[in-house]
């Protein structure tokens, strides 16, 4: 079975099971996958950015954590991302 390429929320969706397994490596290219095309949803946003940062690849994560609290100023978890980040 096959992921529409342009159903941009089966991208998130499944990037957010990865994400639930805790498989960063396969949740990075699906979340990266729903923003190129075009979500917007903030949640997307700072997952793909925990998950980077959960694999301690800060560098990678910051700029999405970052881009997530440009959404939402309040994005609990993007803050929490930063600052998982600033351990580093």
């Amino acid at each position: 079975m096959e992921i529409d390429p342009s159903y941009a929320s089966a991208y998130g969706h499944l990037g957010r099971a990865y994400y639930d397994l805790r498989d960063w490596e396969d949740a990075i290219p699906a979340f990266r996958q729903a923003i190129d095309l075009g979500v917007t949803q903030v949640e997307y946003y700072y997952l793909l950015g925990l998950a980077y940062a959960f694999l301690e690849r800060c560098d990678e994560a910051r700029p999405w954590l970052e881009q997530a609290l440009e959404i939402e100023p309040n994005a609990a978890p993007a803050q929490e991302g930063l600052d998982l980040c600033q351990k580093d």
